[in-house]
């Protein structure tokens, strides 16, 4: 039996039985409990985190980022925006915030990659450091960008 906080109408009993029959959940007087998806006991370990981050694709053009002399949040930031995890507007909108999710200078999907880089905003800014990278580089992303520098800088 569940309880509820206020008593249901007719209306609402009726509701809440439909709602069962579509959705059964296996109710059980059990206590809850954590459970630790990563080992097969679902007990956590320092080894089955590990080795879950030692799964994870390596990028090594990023090592470099890592080891820069940046502020931890200029790494913070660069790591989101390959992750595709900054707050733009597909971001908030996947988060059911206050935002239709279009960048509201090209009503395209606005994500971090087009805010940085395809947006025409950011084509005008990239026009300048263009001049001053070399013109055999293009900006569309950070990864194209961070590989382009690495081989400029050696």
């Amino acid at each position: 039996n569940i309880a509820f906080r206020r008593s249901f109408g007719p209306a609402e009993v009726r509701e809440w039985a439909d709602l069962r029959e579509v959705v059964p959940l296996p109710l059980s007087l059990d206590l809850d409990s954590v459970s630790w998806s990563l080992s097969p006991s679902g007990d956590f370990s320092v080894s089955s985190a590990y080795q879950a981050l030692c799964r994870l694709p390596v990028l090594p053009w990023l090592s470099p980022l890592w080891k820069a002399p940046l502020p931890l949040k200029i790494k913070i930031f660069v790591w989101q925006l390959l992750r595709d995890r900054l707050p733009s507007g597909t971001e908030v909108l996947k988060r059911h915030g206050p935002s239709n999710g279009l960048c509201p200078l090209c009503h395209v999907p606005e994500t971090g990659t087009h805010i940085l880089f395809s947006c025409i905003a950011a084509q005008a800014l990239w026009c300048f450091v263009r001049e001053a990278l070399g013109p055999e580089w293009e900006a569309t992303d950070l990864a194209g960008f961070l590989q382009v520098r690495a081989t400029q800088v050696g």
